[in-house]
């Protein structure tokens, strides 16, 4: 049963220097519902004259950092991919208990029947349990069973892990269904403008802005076809981002781009259930404005704002095919980029060294 929900329950804070305004819902217990939610707040920290910039309410009403938005997304989503890959493969630890309570059982049975022998001192028999074809030299009547039964250790050794790797299959811990990821990256945004004079008229304005953007994905996630998912980590369920792959000179688009984050979308989820998905996106930073203008007497004003927005929406926002911020070359890539491009060369067989120590 789904516990009764209100809302959006609006609350808005609005004095001279403070503003917030918040979107919500309320559940009854048990509070298992994932729900929508809004918030934005800005405080006036500092102001000179009159101030600049507007209103405290306008400064909380900003959206800024859609330029960095969609590459911060696009890393969320790769690490949410990855501990999801980590979450599921438990789940295929789990298919196979069958599987490996027969092997304990199997083992166990099979080192019991061993121990009989040595302590009967069959030893040839105690080697045909153990598929060996010779007896330990040093094994006899006139050792102890304790010894006798290390002797065979080349015997029992694999028996012995077999059954240590199907209980660490059965008693691994049952990582929640429940994964989430986040991905965070700055944001500055610098103007500066210088009206011309007009008259006795000079005008400024200087705008900054610097934030942190955070974005958070999470879900619930349940193996619904366990052959489709495995499938799908192999490749086999899209082709697309393998035949990227094996383009030539694809690689040097992916600087650039997430293309090939973008072709592999549409099987990520391939096998599995979602549910409960979300994703949240928080902005926190400052805000600073400031205007100067000479009108017979010089006028200066500025204001500067701590800012914070967040809003959780429900559903996994996907990554859109985007270009990635510039960074400079690295060494790492110079060395890459030069390799690939001496095995593309015409006539190449093989690396240099091999073509000119022959």
């Amino acid at each position: 049963m789904v516990a009764p929900v209100t809302g959006p329950i609006r609350e808005i804070i609005n004095m001279p220097s403070f503003y917030s305004l918040r979107d919500k819902y309320k559940q009854k217990l048990p509070f298992d519902l994932v729900l929508p939610y809004s918030m934005r707040a800005a405080h006036l920290t500092a102001q000179v004259g009159f101030g600049a910039g507007g209103t405290v309410q306008n400064a909380a009403s900003s959206d800024w950092g859609s330029e960095v938005y969609p590459h911060i997304l696009s890393q969320a989503y790769e690490r949410l991919k990855a501990r999801m890959s980590t979450s599921t493969s438990l789940g295929v630890d789990f298919a196979e208990m069958n599987q490996s309570l027969t092997m304990i059982e199997r083992r166990s049975l099979q080192l019991a029947s061993f121990t009989r022998k040595i302590i009967r001192r069959d030893f040839i028999g105690a080697g045909r349990i153990l598929s060996m074809s010779y007896v330990p030299r040093k094994a006899g009547f006139w050792r102890t069973f304790a010894n006798n039964w290390l002797e065979y250790h080349f015997g029992w050794e694999p028996l012995v892990k077999d059954i240590q790797e199907a209980v660490q299959i059965i008693t691994k811990p049952v990582l929640h269904s429940k994964i989430h990821a986040t991905a965070k990256g700055p944001y500055v945004y610098r103007y500066t403008d210088r009206y011309p004079a007009t008259g006795n008229i000079i005008a400024s304005s200087v705008k900054r802005v610097d934030l942190m953007i955070a974005v958070k994905l999470g879900c619930r996630v349940t193996i619904q076809n366990s052959n489709a998912m495995l499938a799908a980590q192999l490749g086999l369920a899209n082709p697309l981002p393998i035949l990227w792959d094996i383009t030539p000179w694809s690689f040097v688009l992916g600087w650039f781009s997430n293309i090939d984050q973008y072709l592999a979308l549409g099987t990520d989820f391939c096998g599995l259930s979602v549910a409960d998905a979300y994703t949240t996106v928080y902005r926190t930073g400052t805000k600073f404005h400031q205007s100067y203008s000479v009108y017979d007497t010089p006028a200066l004003n500025s204001s500067s704002f701590a800012y914070f927005n967040m809003d959780r929406t429900l559903g996994l926002t996907l990554p859109s095919l985007h270009f990635k911020p510039w960074k400079p070359p690295s060494w790492k890539r110079a060395a890459t980029a030069i390799s690939l491009l001496v095995q593309l060369l015409p006539g190449s067989s093989g690396s240099y060294a091999t073509r000119h120590l022959r």
